[in-house]
């Protein structure tokens, strides 16, 4: 049987970010198809067997799906360390720029930072109204293994070459372990952006508080 990141800490009962930590430094057996991780639970089992760790069956698949919660924006930016405003030249710039201060470990920032000048190179993440949303072209294969947005003001617009040949000033990156909640996270940043008030709202520079709470005030808008 396999077993996600989530339900291998779910098994095993420890939190989602030190089980991260244990595959990227190799303390734990895991298993790869493609880019995407899993475990083996027989392997999974007697690893923590041999280790003294107790090792509980997993949820039912459906009742995970009654009980977890899906992701929103609000959790994602958090978890991406609210807003961030800083200086940049041009797009390479701005892009490292967010891979510098983004929430995730330090060793996976130069894949980060190469897979989205790749996607940016492909076409311009610049969607209108001064916004880009930054992204991969897919799950990156040493994580984050959950989704993180990382929210940024620019400090002087910058030419992103986007769609209405607006500079961009506001950019979110988007990283997420698969593609439909890659998909579900963009089409709610989507329903914000298209919100005229909600870009003036950007433009004049909010604190992260504020912020977050104009974004949970656009999702309880959304889910009603």
């Amino acid at each position: 049987m396999k077993l996600s990141v989530s339900e291998t800490a779910e098994c095993l009962n420890i939190p989602l970010s030190k089980i991260e930590r244990w595959i990227r430094q190799g303390r734990i057996p895991i298993k790869k198809s493609g880019r995407t991780i899993y475990f083996d639970r027989t392997i999974l089992e007697e690893w923590a067997k041999s280790r003294n760790l107790q090792f509980s069956p997993p949820t039912k698949e459906s009742d995970r799906r009654v009980s977890a919660a899906p992701e929103t924006l609000h959790s994602t930016i958090l978890r991406g360390g609210g807003l961030h405003i800083f200086a940049a030249g041009d797009v390479n710039g701005a892009i490292r720029g967010a891979v510098d201060i983004m929430q995730v470990a330090d060793h996976t920032k130069p894949d980060i930072y190469e897979k989205l000048i790749e996607r940016e190179e492909m076409s311009s993440t610049g969607i209108g109204k001064g916004v880009a949303i930054p992204h991969p072209r897919g799950p990156l294969e040493e994580g984050p293994f959950q989704a993180v947005i990382t929210a940024c003001l620019l400090d002087t617009p910058i030419d992103f070459s986007a769609v209405d040949d607006k500079p961009v000033f506001a950019m979110f990156v988007l990283l997420c372990p698969d593609i439909k909640i890659h998909l579900h996270l963009l089409s709610r940043l989507s329903f914000c952006i298209r919100d005229g008030k909600f870009i003036q709202f950007l433009k004049n520079r909010p604190q992260t508080e504020t912020f977050l709470s104009e974004i949970k005030s656009f999702e309880s808008r959304l889910d009603s």
